[in-house]
């Protein structure tokens, strides 16, 4: 049996799936950070970034050895997690794109 006064919760893998359709020129980047409450020293961030032209499913895999634990001795473990996609150039006048699906891509 397991309290929050004895135990600690840790991040082991996570995954991030999607499609981009990026133009020469372009790049697309998928972030994800980590965290649990109380203690943003721990942060751990991952990214993918795709250099266009690409037209393809892409995987941002982050794991074992992810450094991100809550304290012991606690009374929650709230995880944190803050994803971004982001395209540049912003200003580009190019149409690209950039999706996050929580299925992996068929």
């Amino acid at each position: 049996m397991c309290n929050l006064t004895t135990c600690r919760f840790s991040i082991f893998e996570t995954r991030f799936s999607g499609y981009a359709s990026l133009p020469a020129g372009e790049t697309g980047t998928c972030r994800a950070a980590y965290t649990f409450s109380g203690d943003n020293s721990q942060e751990a961030v991952f990214t993918k970034s795709v250099a266009g032209p690409y037209e393809d499913n892409y995987q941002l895999l982050a794991g074992i050895g992810l450094e991100s634990f809550s304290k012991c001795g606690g009374t929650t473990a709230i995880l944190n997690v803050n994803s971004e996609i982001r395209i540049t150039p912003a200003n580009s006048p190019k149409q690209g794109a950039m999706t996050v699906s929580s299925l992996p891509p068929q």
